[in-house]
C-alpha cells in the first residue's frame, strides 16, 4: 500500500472555543491538496484532561508526502489558532497559598 495515515493531536486550553478550533482544523485539512478525501479525514475531540482539550486529526496521504503534510498541517493549524485567539494548552501548575505561607 502506498498510503499512510498521519495521526496528529492538538491540545487547546479549556477557555478555547471548540467550534472555532474544529473549524480551523477542518479548513486546514481541506485546503491541502496532498490530503486524501477518501478515506475521509477524522477530526474531533479525543480527550478532556485536567489541563486541556485534545483534538485528534487523522488524515491519509501518499507515503512520500507524509512528513511534508505533517509539517504543513502543524504550521497552518498554529497560524490559524493564533489568528483566532485559540491558545494551545501548556503545562502550567497553579499554586494557591493561604495564611502566612512563605516560599
Amino acid at each position: 500500500n502506498d498510503n499512510r495515515r498521519v495521526d496528529l493531536k492538538f491540545k487547546v486550553s479549556f477557555e478555547s472555543d471548540l467550534s472555532k478550533a474544529k473549524k480551523i482544523l477542518e479548513e486546514v485539512v481541506s485546503a491541502n491538496p496532498l490530503i486524501f478525501t477518501d478515506p475521509a479525514p477524522v477530526i474531533g475531540v479525543n480527550d478532556l484532561s485536567d489541563a486541556s482539550i485534545e483534538f485528534i486529526c487523522w488524515i491519509w496521504v501518499k507515503k512520500e508526502d507524509y512528513l511534508a503534510v505533517k509539517h504543513q498541517v502543524h504550521e497552518m493549524v498554529k497560524r490559524g489558532f493564533d489568528a483566532a485567539g485559540i491558545k494551545l494548552a501548556s503545562n502550567n501548575i497553579e499554586l494557591q497559598l493561604s495564611g502566612n505561607t512563605r516560599l
